[in-house]
């Protein structure tokens, strides 16, 4: 009878965590499979990084395309930064 009672409280239990880690509503695929903080944590830094690479070889691509479209115009890309920002001017 109390293995009986066991049985019931843990399937109970693993029902109510199955529920917990259902797939919330649009969830990023990203997230998929994900079981701890420590998983979710890690692939946002790892999808925080490629946003990054992506971001400086879109600048750097756009730098070489506009030196490659202007051959005559001596260009000054020194201080250029891809996080840099026009101020006053």
């Amino acid at each position: 009878r109390k293995r009986g009672e066991d049985l019931d409280a843990a399937r109970a239990e693993i029902e109510r965590l199955n529920a917990v880690m259902a797939p919330g509503e649009n969830e990023h695929k990203a997230a998929e499979g994900l079981t701890t903080r420590a998983d979710l944590v890690k692939v946002i830094a790892q999808l925080s990084h490629d946003f990054v690479e992506g971001t400086e070889y879109a600048f750097e691509n756009a730098v070489q395309q506009i030196k490659c479209l202007n051959p005559d115009v001596e260009l000054v890309t020194r201080g250029m930064h891809v996080n840099g920002q026009v101020q006053d001017g």
